[in-house]
């Protein structure tokens, strides 16, 4: 996707953008972010007991490509724990609200998105992203 590296020079840039919304936030989600879109795996909710939700994890040690999860904001913190657990140093982009007036994205790595959501209540539907094995943890 040619237009994953205007993204990433958005972001690099600080310059805000969008992307017009289809039917659902799993394919805006994943252009906003500035992870790789050449390739996905969309994994929807994880099970809500933590000894699944970790085996899962488990799996994307290896796993070249991005993954997308939606995550709801009761569970966002727990989720976060884990990921910053067994994939510290992998990029995690949280997308939230998109297009709509609190529209919010948070780019980093899973102990900072816990930093900011332990000081600041998680509301809302999460789509979260996490880059795959091979992507650099920096952003361009």
């Amino acid at each position: 996707d040619p237009g994953n590296s205007l993204i990433n020079h958005c972001i690099k840039d600080k310059i805000p953008f969008t992307v017009i919304p289809g039917p659902t936030a799993l394919i805006s989600s994943p252009i906003i972010s500035g992870l790789r879109t050449d390739k996905f795996i969309f994994m929807g909710f994880l099970p809500i007991k933590s000894g699944p939700r970790k085996k899962i994890i488990k799996t994307l040690i290896k796993e070249p490509h991005t993954v997308i999860f939606y995550e709801s904001c009761h569970r966002l913190i727990k989720f976060l724990e884990e990921l910053k657990e067994i994939l510290p140093d992998r990029k995690v982009v949280l997308v939230k609200e998109l297009t709509k007036k609190f529209e919010e994205i948070f780019r980093g790595i899973a102990e900072e998105h816990l930093l900011y959501f332990q000081q600041n209540k998680p509301r809302g539907e999460f789509v979260v992203l996490v880059a795959g094995n091979k992507e650099k943890n920096q952003w361009i």
